[in-house]
């Protein structure tokens, strides 16, 4: 009212002053012409304010649909995610139903991936905002598949049949969204509904490609595990065999028994059993005692050796010292071998005990059999892998060697550590593969410069799990996928995939993550350098009891300085090319490759750029300066 005011002695001045210069006007004239400015300055004021007011509207929509995607949690499942993001448009539309639809590339259809009602009979959604009244003629129910794709956002309102609808393009088309039924929408939740389709697109294409590549992991992951259960029937198939020689030896009573594989001219006894510990030892490397009795056994399908019998002469005298007076041999198919059954007495031996135990051994040597494929093809696998991991390594000069250093350093810890031998052998193996998931990764994430994107980064960390269930498969060692599996988990519980902290996490996996960090840091990228010797240790030790495993990063210098001690005064830990990794056909084609009488910077012509080296960063030449350094303030 004031700016009002304002304007009206405006306007009386101005008048009054053209009356002054001689501008005879009437009263009559001079009161219209106030009345229509009046008309024109209040419709200007009410204008203004009308538009104040939407933009104030318009804002608060803004405000409250950010506020409530800030609700949605990106870490739950597809159906979580959409059922939140339904919730927000129930709050703006008022209707009996309401169907999200996913594009399907297979059938080249949208499927109904969510439904919730308004009505309490038919479902669940009870909605408190007052809003459109519902279609009574008809009640909708929705179609399983809906053909035709949309290409574009946008919020329409269709008709399916007879019944009314809004739909919602979102995400380019590859998700719909229906309400209904209802006749019509005020234009006030019409651009409610846009401002929510573009501030959603992003956020549903980004669930959707996610809700893929979790399926996609999920396949893999099962398809793993089928394998992985397969192979362990074949590769612990001594208990199951122990078992069955067991069962065969209560069948025929004997004191003891033992299956003998002949391989390559040798002979292996895998399973043994109820022999003293001094004959089992002897018995099993006792190759010509084995080779007399498959002698006597020629091809017959079993034999019993009787005290007094000619043939009595094939067993072993400390058998006999230990009161041995029979022996039932029965061959094995599958493989060649025998069953050896032993007697401290003569046994009464009945036909249907002696066909148990033919059918029992048939089986034993069909499973022994297959297992030793499997154990083939699972060394080839083996094998077949590490080309893949080393012809990875080698594609970028900055990778050179990447997986040896990381289970060069991961071994180094674990020998530290003082661990049993097997398990040092499975750190190795898993520090080696610790990355081989990524083969499963598109080559545009693969080998990208520079940061990852939101989708890509968690696209990413998907390997872990991935290299998982393909080591898992192929090797059937449990705790070399789980090291692999974890080896990105942090120590103060911030890691993935599944958040572990300080103890929980494997100690392999905990020393892999040192080594790989470590590495990291000295190695390089295309698109970082790598950091002196000094340097890689300092961020090494701002990791330590956050990142990485106090004690681990602890042990990892000690050894190194261990080595730094006994080291030549200015000269390298030892040749770059060992150090570093590098393979024969990369490092060959240096001047200072086969050098070990002085150091690679100071021979000419050298080729670092092979490995992606430079001289001023490269570990082998910033460690000995570390250490002249120290010795010489």
């Amino acid at each position: 009212m004031e700016l009002f005011q304002n304007v009206l002695t405006g306007i009386n001045a101005y008048l009054q002053k053209l009356y002054n210069n001689h501008f005879y006007l009437n009263s009559n004239y001079f009161a219209i012409l106030s009345f229509i400015f009046f008309i024109i300055i209040l419709f200007t004021f009410i204008f203004v304010n009308i538009l104040k007011r939407k933009m104030r509207d318009l804002e608060n929509q803004n405000d409250i649909i950010d506020q409530l995607l800030q609700s949605i949690d990106v870490q739950s499942d597809l159906n979580k995610q959409l059922n939140a993001i339904l919730d927000i448009v129930i709050s703006i539309v008022d209707a009996e139903g309401y169907f999200i639809y996913l594009w399907d590339k297979t059938s080249e259809n949208y499927v109904l991936r969510i439904t919730k009602y308004k009505t309490s009979e038919r479902g669940v959604v009870a909605v408190s905002y007052s809003g459109l009244a519902p279609y009574e003629k008809e009640k909708y129910d929705p179609p399983l598949g809906i053909s035709g794709r949309l290409t574009k956002n946008e919020v329409l309102l269709i008709k399916d049949g007879e019944v009314p609808l809004l739909r919602m393009a979102i995400s380019h088309g590859k998700c719909q969204m229906r309400i209904g039924p209802i006749k019509k929408i005020t234009p006030k939740k019409q651009r409610q509904l846009k401002i929510l389709c573009e501030k959603i697109d992003r956020i549903v294409d980004m669930y959707l490609t996610m809700d893929k590549l979790n399926n996609d992991v999920e396949v893999i992951t099962t398809t793993g595990k089928a394998i992985t259960e397969l192979s362990k029937s074949a590769f612990k198939i001594e208990t199951l065999g122990s078992k069955i020689m067991g069962i065969s030896s209560q069948m025929v009573e004997a004191g003891g028994c033992c299956y003998a594989i002949q391989d390559k001219g040798k002979w292996r006894v895998p399973l043994i059993t109820r022999l003293t510990n001094d004959i089992d030892q002897e018995f099993v490397s006792d190759n010509e005692a084995l080779d007399g009795m498959k002698n006597v056994l020629d091809g017959h399908s079993y034999m019993l050796i009787q005290q007094g019998s000619k043939d009595f002469y094939s067993i072993p005298y400390y058998l006999v010292a230990s009161g041995i007076q029979s022996v039932l041999l029965v061959e094995t198919q599958g493989v060649e071998g025998m069953a050896i059954f032993f007697f401290n007495r003569l046994p009464r031996l009945e036909n249907y005990s002696i066909s148990v135990v033919l059918m029992m051994t048939k089986r034993l040597g069909e499973l022994w059999e297959n297992r030793e494929k499997l154990r083939a093809l699972s060394d080839s696998y083996v094998h077949m892998l590490r080309i893949l991991i080393d012809s990875t390594d080698n594609l970028d000069p900055t990778t050179v060697g990447h997986s040896e250093l990381i289970a060069n350093y991961s071994t180094a810890i674990a020998l530290e550590l003082d661990l049993p031998k097997k398990e040092i052998e499975s750190i190795r193996m898993a520090a080696y593969f610790h990355d081989i998931g990524m083969l499963g990764l598109s080559n545009e994430i693969l080998y990208k410069q520079g940061k990852y994107s939101q989708i890509e980064f968690e696209t990413m960390k998907l390997h872990s799990v991935i290299g998982a269930s393909i080591i898992e498969s192929t090797t059937s060692r449990d705790e070399v996928a789980l090291y692999i599996k974890h080896h990105h988990e942090r120590w103060d519980g911030y890691g993935y995939p599944d958040r572990l902290k300080q103890e929980q996490i494997p100690l392999g996996a905990r020393i892999m993550a040192v080594a790989d960090m470590f590495n990291a840091k000295l190695q390089g990228r295309k698109y970082r350098e790598p950091v002196t010797y000094e340097r890689a240790v300092t961020d090494l030790l701002a990791a330590s009891g956050t990142q990485l495993d106090p004690k681990l990063v602890e042990t990892l210098l000690s050894w190194l300085n261990r080595k730094r001690e006994i080291a030549i005064e200015g000269r390298a830990l030892g040749p770059c090319w060992e150090i570093k990794c590098c393979p024969v056909h990369i490092s060959e084609g240096c001047a200072a490759y086969g050098r070990k009488d002085t150091n690679c910077w100071d021979i000419e012509d050298v080729n670092c750029a092979q490995h992606g080296s430079q001289c001023s960063t490269c570990f082998v030449k910033t460690e000995m300066l570390s250490r002249s350094r120290s010795v010489n303030p």
